[in-house]
Order: C-alpha cells, then sequence, then structure tokens
C-alpha cells in the first residue's frame, strides 16, 4: 500500500515539475526601456527565443520591427517585403534582410513610422500574423504593452 502511495505521489509531483518547468519556457511578452531606448519583445525571459520584437530610440518617432524565423531563401542585406495580417487586413511593409547567426535562416528588421496604421490595428488586436514568403508567424497581442512602447517612442 505505501509502495502505491509513494508512486502515485512521485508520479504527481513529476507531473507538477514538469507543467513547471515548461510553462516557464513559455513566450511571453516584455516592455522595457532605459534612458534612451524602449522595447516591446515576445520571447522566452531570460533567453535568445524571441518570437518578434519592437523597439525605438525614446522620442525618435519610428519604431523598428524585429522579425526572425523569415523566409531562408531570401539574400542577407537586401531590402525585401513581407506582410502583417491583422484585424483582417493585410499590409505589406519592407525590411532588411540579414542572417540569423543564433538559428539559420533569416531575419527581417523595418523601420516604420510611429502612427503606422499598424500599429493602431494591433492596438484592438488579439493576433497578429507576419508571413514572408513559405515562412508564417502567428503572434498573440495578449498581455503587449504597446501604448506603452508608442508613448515612449512617439515624437517630442
Amino acid at each position: 500500500m505505501y509502495a502505491q502511495i509513494f508512486r502515485t505521489f512521485a508520479a504527481g509531483l513529476s507531473l507538477l515539475l514538469f507543467v513547471g518547468a515548461t510553462s516557464a519556457q513559455e513566450r511571453q511578452w516584455a516592455f522595457d526601456f532605459g534612458d534612451t531606448e524602449a522595447f516591446l519583445i515576445f520571447g522566452v525571459p531570460e533567453t535568445d527565443d524571441v518570437g518578434v520584437s519592437f523597439w525605438c530610440r525614446k522620442g525618435s518617432g519610428t519604431i523598428q520591427m524585429f522579425v526572425p524565423g523569415t523566409d531562408p531563401s531570401l539574400p542577407a542585406g537586401k531590402l525585401r517585403k513581407f506582410r502583417i495580417k491583422v484585424a483582417g487586413k493585410t499590409l505589406t511593409r519592407r525590411g532588411l534582410v540579414a542572417a540569423d547567426e543564433l538559428n539559420g535562416g533569416t531575419t527581417i528588421e523595418a523601420r516604420l513610422e510611429e502612427r503606422d496604421p499598424l500599429f493602431g490595428l494591433l492596438l484592438d488586436a488579439d493576433r497578429f500574423t507576419v508571413v514572408s514568403g513559405p515562412a508564417t508567424h502567428t503572434y498573440p497581442m495578449t498581455d503587449a504593452d504597446l501604448p506603452n512602447l508608442l508613448d515612449a517612442c512617439r515624437k517630442r
């Protein structure tokens, strides 16, 4: 009988530890800022795992959008179009392709104006999708502190 209780307890404890370790590795939104820059990053805290990020020099009026895991066939160093689907609309933007040294493949970084219609759509959206060639990534907007990022980036 004690063996059965011990096995049940051990199995339950293992499950709790597994669930705790798994949830600790989930991507989440984090807003951070310093004296000169502000960042809104969707990734796993304390790691290099970033799904998408936005950052700016405070008061500049421009926001950089960084998207990893884009079409690996894109040539690094070139400007390329990509699509963003949000709130039933599809927007096309251009960004600079770079080699993704960390994961292989490519990344795209786009320079956007703080007044870009994308941000107005994102404020009311629950998710958005980035499409670059065959690569498609969907990101949640739940808990994204976009209003504070926009405020920090707004041209002064």
